[in-house]
């Protein structure tokens, strides 16, 4: 089994970034450079209301 690599703040707003301008998961993970599953959970994991969320996510991933 693989472990899990959280993505780097850096990284965490470039898939923001990209999704705010509507760029396909697929693309955003050859930009970003992280797994297709790692984009994925990151997502799911730290989306808000309407949006994902670096800050709270960066917070999050402290405690873990």
């Amino acid at each position: 089994m693989r472990s899990y690599t959280q993505p780097t703040p850096e990284q965490r707003y470039q898939i923001q970034a990209l999704l705010k301008m509507g760029h396909p998961y697929q693309e955003i993970v050859q930009v970003v450079g992280v797994h297709k599953s790692t984009l994925s959970r990151e997502v799911r994991w730290n989306q808000g209301r309407h949006s994902y969320r670096p800050k709270p996510a960066h917070r999050f991933m402290l405690f873990r």
